[in-house]
């Protein structure tokens, strides 16, 4: 079991876990950008990996020990995936929103809208960096959301989409 699962979350000490579980020479600065997001047994973080916006994702074992899932980043500001567990689909959406100004974002994936709100699991609205959720169509198949198809607004109800930079990684 502690091979399979070896590591025991702890936020405080999650920046090293990764390194020591990415094995790679020389070790990356990780640091970890605010609290995470648990959907069934798998939990996904934000991180900064060697100065780059990213994600990685945990699975939690029957006794509460972890294994590092995948760990995903890049250049872009933004990250989305369309994940399934316990047999239900779940659209994550990840962004750095240095101005705070976006309140919602409106997301379309294979025919189905999406409304999903940046600050929802932070204390202020909005935040920087974020991540957020919600559950989607099972039918759906995509892995992920065509950048085209996102929309960004203000509180005021606005499209503020053409002042971001919409370049995404893949969350899993």
């Amino acid at each position: 079991y502690f091979h399979t699962y070896p590591i025991k979350l702890n936020l405080a000490t999650l920046d090293w876990q990764v390194i020591r579980e990415i094995e790679r020479d020389p070790a990356p600065e990780v640091e970890f950008l605010g609290k995470g997001l648990g959907i069934d047994r798998k939990e996904f973080y934000l991180i900064s990996l060697d100065g780059k916006f990213g994600c990685v994702s945990f699975e939690r074992g029957p006794f509460g020990r972890h294994q590092l899932g995948v760990v995903s980043y890049g250049d872009g500001s933004f990250a989305n995936g369309i994940i399934e567990s316990n047999g239900k689909k779940y659209l994550l959406f990840s962004g750095l929103d240095p101005h705070k100004a976006i309140h919602k974002i409106t997301v379309e994936v294979q025919g189905y809208t999406y409304d999903l709100y940046p600050g929802k699991f932070s204390s202020v609205l909005p935040s920087s960096p974020f991540l957020t959720h919600c559950e989607v169509d099972s039918n759906i198949n995509a892995q992920k959301v065509n950048l085209f198809d996102i929309v960004f607004y203000d509180e005021m109800g606005n499209d503020i989409t053409s002042n971001y930079e919409l370049s995404a990684g893949l969350i899993q």
